[in-house]
């Protein structure tokens, strides 16, 4: 139920910008180098090709930056056994 209302949000926007919509942004979990994770979840400009640029997320305060520095080894290995996963197949 979670994605019950960003799921459609964001497929009604994707579909906007593979229609010519200009300057559609969105938050998307996107392979990146904005962080030392393989994929973060990021705002992004849509295109009619998808991803058109992968914008930084700001600055954090110091508390949020704690917890970022705290889940960000969790957020790398999670991904890396996905990948795994993925190459496996």
């Amino acid at each position: 139920l979670s994605m019950g209302f960003p799921g459609p949000r964001f497929a009604f926007r994707l579909l906007d910008a593979l229609n010519g919509a200009p300057g559609v942004k969105e938050c998307t979990f996107v392979e990146n180098t904005i962080t030392d994770a393989p994929f973060f979840s990021t705002p992004v400009t849509l295109g009619k090709d998808g991803v058109e640029e992968i914008h930084p997320f700001g600055t954090l305060s110091a508390f949020e930056q704690d917890n970022f520095d705290k889940m960000l080894p969790d957020l790398i290995a999670q991904a890396d056994k996905g990948i795994k996963f993925v190459k496996a197949q």
